[in-house]
C-alpha cells in the first residue's frame, strides 16, 4: 500500500483515491527508515491483520492505478 499521510493518531491514514481514507498500524515491532510526518508519501507492506511489516518513506508520490469494476462477481463464477 502506498500513499500520502493525512493524518497521524495511531496509525497512519492514507486516502484512496475516491476520497475514503485508510490506516495503517505501526506497531514497536514494524521496521521504519525514517521518521514520517503528515505529507510524507510512504509505502508500506502489510501483514494479513492489517498491521504495518514494514514502512519506507518515498521520495515522490507513488502513482495509483484505478481498475475498473469487473461485471462478475464469485457467484457468476461457480
Amino acid at each position: 500500500m502506498a500513499g500520502e499521510v493525512v493524518k497521524i493518531e495511531e496509525s497512519y491514514w492514507i486516502p484512496f483515491p475516491n476520497g475514503q481514507q485508510t490506516h495503517i498500524r505501526v506497531k514497536p515491532n514494524t521496521k521504519i527508515d525514517s521518521r514520517v510526518k503528515v505529507g510524507d508519501n510512504i509505502a508500506a507492506q502489510l501483514m494479513s491483520n492489517g498491521d504495518a511489516e514494514a514502512l519506507i518513506k518515498l521520495s515522490e508520490k507513488a502513482e495509483s492505478i484505478e481498475f475498473p469494476k469487473p461485471d462478475k462477481n464469485l457467484s457468476d463464477m461457480r
